[in-house]
């Protein structure tokens, strides 16, 4: 209280007092707080902030020393501590943090685990044209042109590039630019393709097996629908991944 204040102003500093009267202990009270922030917060942490490294490690032996001389008189008052709330069943603050946090986690991890089950049984329902990219949308090139695309991918780069022939339709290979930067030469994988009605899980299972890393999705009659990638099926199961920038 202001009283106490000024009782412990009239004790400790009579210079507030005799300078500044009645208004002393308002004035210590103001002045021995902002050389208490100065001095005991602003200033350590300004040094500490310019040089951490050089901070740490002059503090770091005082702070050894200081835990283990202070150790005796810490586990002592601790332990008077919890007999006492235990005495009284006094519920303490970290027993109630450490009950809330469980709690916490195991709610995250139910929320979170019946989330992925979900997931899982809407992707064993789903089939390919689902998810596929369609071929509209596809960045691919025509045969010949695979040093080019490379240079015209502006806003991502593709790693594999569908190559048609004549028609967009008509996809002849895969140009992995992985391929060109080991070897020097634009070489074409077989295209692997996948019926558009074929379910996301079994596909996935298969282009795991095969380390295929792209599909290029048909219909029953083979006319070229669009392509679909691991990454697009693993999507499936946990959501967007981003790409990195």
């Amino acid at each position: 209280t202001l009283w106490r204040r000024k009782e412990i102003t009239y004790t400790y500093c009579p210079f507030f007092i005799e300078y500044f009267g009645n208004n002393g202990a308002f004035f210590a009270t103001l002045i021995l707080s902002i050389f208490s922030l100065t001095v005991g917060q602003y200033i350590p942490k300004s040094i500490a902030l310019t040089n951490p490294d050089k901070t740490m490690m002059s503090l770091t032996g005082i702070i050894f020393y200081t835990k283990i001389i202070t150790f005796p008189v810490v586990y002592i008052y601790a332990n008077i501590s919890k007999a006492i709330a235990n005495l009284f069943k006094i519920k303490t603050e970290t027993d109630s943090l450490r009950r809330s946090d469980i709690i916490h986690a195991m709610s995250e991890y139910e929320e979170e685990s019946s989330r992925l089950a979900a997931r899982l049984f809407n992707f064993s329902k789903r089939v390919v044209s689902e998810v596929m990219i369609p071929l509209n949308t596809v960045f691919s090139c025509k045969k010949g042109y695979e040093l080019g695309a490379i240079s015209n991918q502006y806003k991502r780069i593709y790693t594999r590039i569908p190559v048609y022939n004549k028609r967009f339709d008509d996809i002849i290979g895969v140009f992995n630019i992985k391929d060109y930067f080991y070897t020097n030469k634009t070489v074409l994988r077989k295209p692997f393709f996948v019926n558009a009605n074929e379910r996301c899980m079994s596909i996935f299972s298969i282009m795991k097996q095969k380390g295929e890393h792209m599909a290029i999705v048909r219909d029953d009659n083979n006319r070229v629908l669009g392509i679909v990638t691991l990454e697009d099926l693993i999507e499936e199961l946990v959501g967007e991944i981003r790409d990195e920038k």
